[in-house]
């Protein structure tokens, strides 16, 4: 009896330990997880603040490739691969649409202006901040991030497929289920910057 009553109370004590050492390390991973979110916080207000030296996800230019004010977005596009366990695919893709309009810049328009040489702008600071007030608000960004996003989706998907039929004509089928089955994640602006034309006398 007394020999049970000792296998008991060990037991009972394992179980204890057991608990406080799930609880100890639940705490610690809310103290990290609230640790990170602080950091992550403070880093975004260094980005956005101008006199901050970590200020510099927005910049103001001048092109001689342009007539129009345009902003240039770098969206970092996510996606989620249905495979077990399963992917993520990551891009930065760089979006251009004038400032003061609706036109989109296609893929040569917009390796034109991120191949010219940058010059002076000549804007003042308050110019600056209301075009870049301006470029955060703009009526169609995030309708054209979002076609975007499944725009380049739909190419992956169609790559993936591709890559999958080869690979199983060469008999290499194993672990590609769901390898073709891509969708959307997120998408995050990761820069903005405001690019005037440039005029004689700037």
């Amino acid at each position: 009896m007394k020999e049970d009553l000792i296998k008991i109370w060990s037991s009972r004590k394992f179980q204890i330990s057991m608990d406080v050492i799930r609880i100890l390390l639940l705490i610690i991973a809310v103290m990290i997880f609230i640790k990170l979110s602080s950091e992550i916080e403070a880093i975004k207000i260094l980005m956005y603040d101008p006199n901050a030296p970590l200020y510099g996800r927005t910049a103001a230019l001048c092109s001689p490739v342009i007539d129009r004010v345009v902003t240039l977005y770098h969206v970092r596009m996510r996606y989620v691969v249905n495979t077990t366990p399963k992917s993520i695919i990551e891009e930065l893709v760089p979006i251009g649409v004038e400032l003061y309009g609706d036109r989109v810049l296609d893929s040569k328009d917009l390796g034109f202006l991120m191949g010219s040489k940058p010059m002076s702008h000549g804007r003042t600071a308050e110019e600056i901040i209301n075009d870049l007030d301006e470029a955060a608000q703009h009526p169609s960004l995030f309708k054209l991030i979002a076609e975007t996003a499944e725009r380049n989706c739909q190419r992956i998907t169609e790559e993936r497929k591709l890559m999958r039929s080869r690979l199983e004509a060469d008999g290499l089928s194993r672990g590609l289920e769901g390898f073709d089955e891509v969708s959307c994640a997120s998408q995050d602006i990761m820069s903005m910057t405001v690019y005037y034309p440039f005029k004689t006398g700037d």
